[in-house]
């Protein structure tokens, strides 16, 4: 059997283009894989424009670009007229697809043959799609870039039989020639555009080892990592740069520090009953970059409610002993109706690679009644431990356009009431996950689910119960409006970015709750919202109604982040 490369078929009639004539119809005939019209809306040719032989070859080949497309290669066309009424006639003789005969892998493959196919969709006796076979090359190139050819390239050929078969559809051989190109391994890694934070904390940050193969996978996780350290505005795309007297192969990541001392202020107007509006807030002062060593160092106060508030100190320690182990130490005290709570805590964390992380903490805490004697609970402390586990793929930290997060936790608590022996366990989940998608240049949709649990022995106390409503669970109600030991809403939200750091946006929450009585009731709430950068830092605001209230009853969140 004969072949040739690419061969298509394309026939006119001879003199079919008088000069000057106009054409007042075009007709397409004898196609069924699609209809007439749609194979006439990839011409350029229309009634009334001058026919002229270029044009209709033109439009003849696009029709026949668009079949092999769809793995029709032997399909015939050809183009008539236009006769003396004006009519075109482009008759198609589709044909039966063309399948792949052989799949012939040439040139230096380092990887073997049976890896290489698993890896191939085009395969024989497989429709010959010029888009699958593209898939195929990609994802080829891709395997070699992970195993340190990022120069790699591959040369597709395909050779069409000129005689059909007598039986069965027309066939083709596929060749794909590789030129591997030099193996790379990474000599050194630059960071390019630091003022304040050492080269050691981002390198570590990375995950990258000098000395190892050039690993694309591994370069786009590192870089995913960079864009979500907080003290890092920007991290543009990195570059492979190679020392023309040396031969040697660099990194190079051009990165942009941001202010990382910054002081955020939250105050919430909410509407109140015959007293006037009640006024929430929170404070929050953190270095996430302490003296460029990636150290990290917060504290926290907040007021939901009038009669209540928390306040809480941590600090994290990166990368103990040079190790992917990071170290934390937290003090947390609350105070709500009829009692107070304190905890001291300590963790350690360990992320093999840059997004995933693995927390086990453990501590001691107390609850004591406090002077209004409610008695709401009774005088109690407890050895607590709680395991964490984070997944976060989103691709920047400032504005995120796409990617997702998961994070889940469970704690245990095993409880002793002052002065007896007998104790109580307490198990509390958690669990949010969180999808972005990008659609067009500037908008993005972000959905989430969330999850809330507790189990206690005889009975949820006080201290147990989630606490949910306000702007960090189910917006539109009052912070820590409704308690529950079982809770589960979704947070949907559509965004337009304005900026590097600025967007309007839009949502709407809604959730299910198990409530102190035992009963499951319904939560909606909606708003508005906008954030920009401004001097000082970055402003929120955010307007936010439940289902049940007027628009004048609606709740005002203010953020403002200072940084420097």
């Amino acid at each position: 059997m004969r072949f040739i490369l690419l061969w298509t078929w394309l026939l006119w009639s001879p003199g079919f283009c008088d000069a000057e004539q106009r054409v007042d119809q075009v007709r397409v005939e004898g196609v069924r894989r699609f209809s007439p019209e749609s194979v006439a809306s990839w011409m350029v040719m229309r009634p009334g424009m001058v026919a002229r032989e270029q044009t209709i070859a033109s439009d003849a080949r696009r029709v026949i670009e668009e079949y092999e497309e769809e793995g029709y290669w032997h399909t015939q066309v050809t183009v008539e007229g236009p006769d003396d009424t004006g009519v075109v006639r482009v008759r198609v003789e589709e044909g039966p697809p063309t399948r792949v005969d052989t799949v012939i892998l040439r040139g230096a493959w380092v990887v073997s043959d049976v890896v290489l196919r698993s890896n191939l969709t085009v395969g024989k006796g497989s429709i010959l799609v010029p888009s699958s076979l593209e898939e195929d090359i990609q994802g080829l190139l891709t395997l070699y870039e992970r195993t340190g050819y990022p120069y790699a390239s591959i040369r597709p050929e395909v050779a069409l039989a000129v005689d059909p078969p007598a039986e069965g559809d027309p066939g083709a051989s596929v060749t794909l020639t590789l030129d591997s190109g030099p193996r790379v391994t990474i000599d050194g890694i630059r960071f390019s555009g630091l003022n304040g934070t050492k080269e050691e904390v981002l390198l570590r940050a990375t995950g990258l080892k000098v000395g190892r193969p050039y690993d694309r996978r591994a370069i786009e996780g590192a870089t995913r990592a960079l864009r979500g350290l907080p003290y890092l505005a920007d991290v543009a795309d990195v570059e492979l740069e190679q020392d023309v007297r040396t031969g040697r192969y660099w990194l190079n990541f051009d990165v942009e520090e941001t202010p990382s001392t910054r002081i955020e202020g939250v105050f919430g107007v909410l509407p109140g009953s015959s007293e006037g509006h009640r006024v929430t807030g929170l404070v929050n002062a953190e270095a996430l970059n302490l003296l460029g060593t990636g150290r990290q160092v917060s504290l926290f106060w907040q007021r939901p409610e009038p009669l209540s508030s928390d306040l809480r100190f941590d600090y994290r320690e990166p990368y103990l002993a040079n190790l992917p182990l990071d170290a934390s130490f937290a003090i947390r005290m609350a105070e709500r109706a009829g009692y107070a709570e304190s905890r001291l805590e300590a963790g350690l964390g360990y992320h093999p690679a840059p997004g995933v992380s693995v927390w086990v903490t453990g501590g001691r805490a107390a609850v004591r009644p406090d002077s209004l004697g409610l008695g709401v609970i009774d005088d109690r402390s407890a050895w607590v431990t709680s395991f964490k586990a984070s997944l976060d793929r989103v691709d920047r930290l400032w504005n995120a356009r796409k990617g997702y997060r998961v994070d889940a936790e469970i704690g245990w608590d095993q409880w002793n009431a002052t002065g007896l022996n007998a104790s109580t366990d307490r198990v509390r989940l958690r669990f949010d996950v969180e999808r972005l998608h990008l659609i067009g240049q500037r908008s993005v949709l972000v959905g989430s689910v969330h999850g809330r649990r507790v189990w206690q022995q005889g009975g949820v106390t006080a201290d147990a119960w989630w606490r949910l409503g306000g702007a960090q669970s189910i917006r539109g109600y009052v912070d820590e409006q409704f308690l529950a030991d079982a809770a589960g809403w979704a947070r949907f939200e559509w965004r337009r970015l304005l900026g590097p750091r600025a967007r309007a946006f839009a949502f709407t929450d809604s959730g299910l709750l198990r409530g102190r009585n035992g009963g499951w009731f319904s939560l909606l709430g909606y708003g508005v919202g906008i954030q920009s950068a401004v001097r000082s830092g970055d402003l929120r605001i955010e307007y936010a109604l439940s289902r049940d209230d007027a628009p004048s009853c609606g709740k005002v969140h203010l953020r403002l982040v200072s940084t420097f």
